[in-house]
């Protein structure tokens, strides 16, 4: 097992640094607070952006041959990941979050958070029960792992649970302690509950907190036609079976890299994925989803 908990001078500098066990860290401009990366395995990749600052955090690689991709964040990282065997964990752009959000990826799954997103107090996403179970009379396996899809500018409420085989559309607001079980959820709506319900369609949100306002700040943001935050489908939108297949049929973390930087650098400024993750239009406030 190899931990790192500060970057030797060497590792300080942009580029690839080539680890035992052929694992590697690729860098640019990268920080290390009261944090640790935990590499147990072999041929695992992992990819800091530029300005990524990782703060009280801890990314472990369990297993062999995966990819975590932390983009780059004018916020500090506040995460505490765990993959396993041939697994992914794509972290978008300028995602905010309040104490170590806690993502375990397993059994050759991904998680995917899309970009500006808003994470508070002990959140999860998980895409494995962690435990196999078997129906009696068939024999057969019921509760296979599914991967994890999070749109952009998604809210995830103090303490919400978000399990295997959830798709949350941008826009989109988890209410606190609500349990998200494998359902697709469409774009700009409210959920709560155990399990999640929709209690609200056709809403969004703003970063901004509220706490310090004045009575005169309160007047003024009473009303916003902001239409920042719709999300419609449309041409540009990516079909995410597709994209699941794709990263799935990928036979090395490289490859998996690959379609990350692409995303990165091409599909998230368009945006995304089909019913679930979608581009922002100032069209029109209707859901395409309900």
């Amino acid at each position: 097992m190899e931990s790192i908990t500060s970057f030797t001078e060497e590792q300080e500098k942009p580029g690839y640094h080539f680890l035992d066990r052929n694992n590697i860290i690729i860098k640019k401009e990268a920080k290390l607070a009261s944090s640790k990366i935990i590499f147990k395995g072999t041929g695992n990749i992992l990819f800091l952006e530029d300005g990524v600052q990782l703060k009280n955090s801890t990314i472990s690689f369990l297993g062999n041959n995966s990819i975590i991709y932390l983009s780059s964040n004018k916020y500090e990282y506040r995460i505490s990941t765990a993959v396993h065997n041939n697994c992914a964990v794509y972290i978008g752009k300028n995602c905010y979050m309040s104490s170590p959000v806690k993502i375990l990826s397993t059994e050759g799954q991904s998680i995917f958070i899309g970009n500006d997103c808003l994470i508070a107090l002990n959140v999860v996403l998980r895409n494995s029960d962690a435990h196999a179970v078997y129906d009696i009379e068939t024999t057969q396996r019921i509760n296979y792992p599914k991967s994890v899809f999070i749109g952009d500018h998604v809210w995830l409420g103090m303490e919400s649970v978000i399990l295997k085989g959830s798709q949350i559309g941008s826009g989109t607001i988890i209410a606190s302690r609500s349990l998200v079980p494998n359902r697709i959820v469409p774009s700009n709506s409210m959920l709560a509950g155990s399990p999640a319900k929709i209690v609200k369609k056709g809403v969004f949100f703003e970063h901004q907190s509220t706490h310090t306002w004045t009575d005169t700040e309160i007047c003024v943001h009473s009303t916003n036609n902001n239409s920042k935050f719709i999300y419609l489908k449309d041409d540009m939108t990516i079909n995410i079976d597709e994209f699941i297949k794709k990263i799935q049929s990928c036979s090395t973390p490289q490859e998996k890299l690959n379609i990350y930087i692409y995303i990165y650098l091409v599909i998230t400024i368009k945006i995304v994925f089909v019913s679930v993750i979608q581009k922002p239009t100032k069209a029109t406030h209707s859901d395409p989803l309900s």
